[in-house]
């Protein structure tokens, strides 16, 4: 930061005296490009008031060319920073031992005031986290400050530097001195030092369109792949919420484990199996026969649930009966008490074989999997697909499952009028739908065991210590309200502070952060300080709607930091 401050003094003293030397003296540069070589002469005197700009400029890009090689940390443009240093202190040198300093001036001018800009965002990026506290005021102002560097770079050194410079290099000295020496040679600099603002023009965009939120597209494909996502979910039609997803993610919202290992958490303990992803599947089939009295079947439907979405690390571990339970819903209005004698008849198949109606081709194709009788309807019936299920994660393997629903009873059809039948069976109309809750463990998000305190709060006053400070993401802000059911943002924090010598207990810090300050006390250039990283972090649970319109419940592992540490 020092550095920067340094730099935004020296900028602004030196485009400041471009302004006084182009605008309140008698130079008409800027207006008149063609006359930084009106009466030129070889070896004419350099103005005094010229030769001041010079000498400070040459000065101070001599510093830099030392200080990018063997001061600063080596970034990715240093290479071409290092070539900018060199290429202005030859033009510098060049056009003050040539005479070619009118130009200079002007050159000058056009880039010192990009480089006020770029120091002063600098300064405010560094201000917004001061004191371990974050300032809106400087981070708007920081954005704000980027976004004007790009235009002005363009319009200084894209626009006017050509309009300008290069046109009086190229055309303009030939005019005014036909056989003017270095010509060549000068304007290869100036052509040199352009490709170079174009780069940084570019770079300069890159960074602004992250900013300006044109570059998130990359950055969410890679968050959404880490939730299991392959791209953001729209649902067309959200489907309601199950009830029992509802009390799971309750239960986990209300009662946070404390005194529980982490196993728990990658455990649905409602019941009670291995598990930290719950998908309810809707029914894609179709009614295949409904109603036909003269053979006492009232409801003949084909069920198919898509388990290709089911993530290649994923295990089912529905072993017992509620771990991959088919619910069939019936309409309040469907409760049903049959005539004395009178039973509904349920069964369930499994087909290895369909036809092109959608049904079993032949009669062994299929494998009776549930019978069931009873007297009543009931709400919702629930049954158990486990071993089904895991066959269905091969896709050939998937044919569905036929479901008839039948009157039957001790005296058989003799026993039932035609009308009777009707009857009976009118109340089968109401079926509703089918849905397949399936639990499967993600090992990938469920690491190895350890204990959890109790919630940690951030803390409000200020502080320059490392520890964790507020942030609340709100899933809105980053448009993700349409598919993400509850809940609608939660507080993830964020390590800020310093580490500074000699480590406390408090910093949660280990042997080499603490050897590493105190060498960083002995040698703060050699050495940096340790840094304030989270240590400790907690899971969420996330409701949402996949890219199928399921409804998934997930358990998230390492999202909200707790504590943090210097390491």
């Amino acid at each position: 930061m020092p550095e920067s401050a340094w730099k935004l003094l020296f900028y602004t003293l030196s485009w400041s005296y471009g302004i006084y030397l182009l605008f309140f003296t008698d130079y008409t540069f800027f207006y008149d490009p063609p006359s930084v070589f009106y009466d030129w002469k070889k070896g004419m005197d350099v103005p005094t008031d010229i030769a001041i700009a010079y000498l400070l400029q040459c000065s101070f890009y001599g510093h830099s060319i030392y200080a990018t090689a063997y001061m600063d940390t080596w970034r990715k443009d240093s290479v071409v920073m290092l070539l900018h240093h060199v290429v202005t202190l030859t033009l510098i040198a060049f056009s003050y031992a040539f005479r070619y300093h009118n130009v200079g001036i002007l050159v000058l001018f056009l880039h010192d005031v990009n480089d006020v800009q770029l120091e002063f965002t600098k300064l405010n990026v560094y201000f917004k986290h001061r004191g371990g506290v974050y300032h809106r005021l400087n981070d708007v102002i920081s954005n704000i400050g980027c976004l004007t560097f790009s235009v002005s770079w363009f319009w200084f050194r894209l626009y006017w530097f050509p309009l300008k410079v290069l046109y009086a290099t190229c055309h303009s000295s030939l005019q005014s001195v036909p056989n003017i020496p270095f010509y060549f040679f000068f304007n290869a600099l100036l052509f040199i030092l352009t490709l170079m603002n174009i780069y940084w023009f570019l770079l300069a965009w890159a960074l602004l369109s992250v900013i300006l939120g044109m570059d998130l597209s990359l950055q969410e494909s890679l968050l959404l792949k880490s939730l299991g996502l392959s791209t953001k979910p729209s649902p067309k039609t959200p489907v309601p919420v199950p009830s029992v997803l509802w009390r799971i993610f309750q239960n986990r919202k209300t009662s946070p484990s404390t005194n529980k290992g982490l196993e728990d958490a990658c455990r649905v303990e409602e019941f009670n199996v291995p598990g930290n992803i719950i998908r309810v599947f809707a029914d894609q089939g179709h009614f295949v026969h409904n109603g036909q009295p003269q053979t006492l079947l009232c409801l003949q439907k084909r069920l198919y649930f898509n388990l290709s979405v089911l993530e290649e690390g994923e295990h089912l571990t529905m072993a017992q009966l509620e771990m991959a339970q088919l619910e069939i819903k019936f309409s309040h209005n469907s409760y049903h008490t049959s005539s004395r004698g009178q039973v509904f008849e349920l069964r369930l198949y499994q087909t290895s074989q369909m036809s092109l109606r959608g049904m079993p081709s032949r009669e062994h194709s299929r494998k009776l999997l549930v019978e069931q009788s009873f007297a009543q309807l009931h709400k919702s019936l629930l049954f158990n697909l486990s071993g089904v299920a895991k066959d269905w994660r091969t896709y050939s393997k998937n044919l569905g499952l036929i479901l008839e629903i039948s009157v039957g009873g001790r005296d058989g059809a003799s026993a039932l009028a035609t009308r009777g039948l009707q009857s009976l069976c009118a109340s089968i109309d109401s079926f509703l739908d089918t849905s397949l809750l399936v639990v499967t463990l993600s090992q990938q998000q469920c690491k190895a065991s350890r204990r959890r305190r109790s919630a940690y709060y951030t803390p409000v006053t200020p502080s320059s210590l490392c520890k964790p400070r507020r942030l609340y993401i709100s899933f809105s802000d980053v448009g993700w309200e349409n598919w993400i059911i509850a809940p609608q943002g939660y507080m993830a924090n964020y390590c800020l502070g310093e580490c500074p010598f000699p480590l406390t207990a408090e910093l949660n810090s280990t042997n080499h952060a603490i050897l590493q300050t105190m060498v960083h006390s002995l040698d703060p250039e050699g050495t940096p300080q340790p840094c304030c990283v989270p240590v400790r972090l907690s899971p969420i649970s996330i409701l949402y709607y996949d890219n199928n319109d399921n409804v998934v419940l997930r358990h998230y592992e390492d999202m909200v930091v707790d504590e943090c540490g210097c390491r």
